[in-house]
């Protein structure tokens, strides 16, 4: 960073620009995370299922240069991706781990800030009875590593309407993968803003808030859409029985794709929560 150099500036150089029609709708409710979340300047934050620092870098951005920042995440996979931009760019204050969330190896009361986007809560309880199945050892984690006075924020989908045209396209043209894989087509567990209220309630949190937003997202055109939607339901993909039928099912698909398109593109809608508590 040169002097001249404002710290907005600096962070810029390192995180992907997003946008609402965009098609990376990863990017975009990382920054809505961070963008709603209170972090203080020189503000130490935890990334929790960091992947590769996608949410952890925006939220940099907002702590400043004096800021410090852990990004953690059970599955090694995306963490090499976030060590190397660490490294290539010189980012002393960021750091990444391969850590369960429900053992943070970090002394109580070290984060003004923790974030979790898309984790997931259904390991321990069940949105539709609104009951706990098992005890929140993760979100006992985080109230025991922030600071008083300190924030949690988390992020989690409500609905994908993209993941679930898809999956009733499946049930419509071909029932043998759902029966294949025994279990409802579907890659995202649906959440809702009651039950996170409830967690948070659960661990102590205060000044609990809850932010619901639908937003636009609009894929290019009809072959990268189908590109998405084959990794986001692969497991289905994989059971196709044969090359013939993958290609019937998706002229099948793009015919009745028509009803989403317009000149910029594929459009689709998905919404998400965004829930928050702060420790006393």
């Amino acid at each position: 960073m040169n002097k001249e150099e404002s710290l907005e500036d600096f962070w810029a150089r390192y995180i992907k620009p997003s946008g609402q029609l965009g098609s990376d709708y990863w990017i975009y409710f990382a920054e809505r995370l961070v963008d709603l979340a209170t972090i203080p300047k020189d503000a130490a934050v935890l990334d929790i299922g960091t992947y590769d620092g996608n949410v952890l870098f925006k939220a940099m951005k907002k702590a400043g240069l004096r800021g410090c920042g852990v990004g953690v995440d059970i599955y090694g996979g995306g963490l090499k991706d976030g060590l190397t931009e660490v490294m290539e760019r010189g980012l002393g204050t960021v750091i990444f781990a391969q850590m369960d969330a429900a053992s943070l190896g970090f002394l109580p009361e070290t984060y003004d800030s923790v974030l979790a986007n898309f984790v997931g809560w259904d390991y321990c309880f069940d949105f539709d009875r609104m009951d706990f199945t098992a005890p929140d050892c993760r979100m006992a984690e985080i109230m025991r590593v922030l600071k008083p006075g300190g924030q949690v924020g988390i992020g989690f989908w409500i609905e994908q309407c993209d993941i679930e045209w898809i999956a009733e396209a499946f049930k419509r043209y071909l029932p043998e993968c759902e029966e294949a894989t025994g279990k409802r087509i579907s890659s995202y567990g649906k959440e809702n803003p009651k039950g996170y209220k409830a967690i948070l309630h659960n661990s102590g949190f205060h000044n609990i808030s809850v932010h619901v937003e639908t937003t636009t997202f609009v894929s290019p055109d009809a072959a990268t859409w189908w590109r998405q939607m084959k990794q986001a339901a692969r497991e289905y993909f994989e059971k196709m029985p044969d090359l013939a039928k993958l290609e019937w099912f998706k002229e099948q698909v793009f015919a009745d794709l028509q009803q989403f398109r317009s000149p910029k593109g594929i459009h689709f809608d998905k919404t998400v929560s965004y829930a928050f508590g702060t420790k006393f």
